[in-house]
């Protein structure tokens, strides 16, 4: 009879330890998620602005260049008047030589 004692009270015992190292992991384990999802928050607040700022830079770059190819384009359109008003000035001279 004390045998069986000892066993219930062994087997009650072991329980306890099973049913605490279970919270405990159960605990380790929330403990975990909280992290990762702050984690993960934490990257949607940097990732939220620093998208904003690529866009921003992205624009700002974009009109930049725009700007840069129009004046390309004005400089190119103002060479090309340029060498034919000087066709025209040599073509002249030809005809005055003549």
């Amino acid at each position: 009879m004390r045998s069986m004692v000892e066993n219930s009270q062994q087997e009650n015992l072991r329980r306890e330890q099973e049913a605490r190292e279970e919270a405990r992991r159960r605990e380790q384990e929330a403990r975990e998620e909280i992290k990762r999802r702050e984690r993960a928050f934490e990257q949607r607040e940097y990732d939220l602005p620093h998208q904003t700022h690529v866009e921003m830079e992205n624009r700002f770059l974009h009109e930049k260049l725009a700007a840069a190819e129009k004046e390309k384009e004005k400089e190119l359109f103002a060479l090309c008047e340029k060498q034919k008003q000087e066709q025209l000035v040599a073509e002249k001279l030809l005809e005055l030589e003549k």
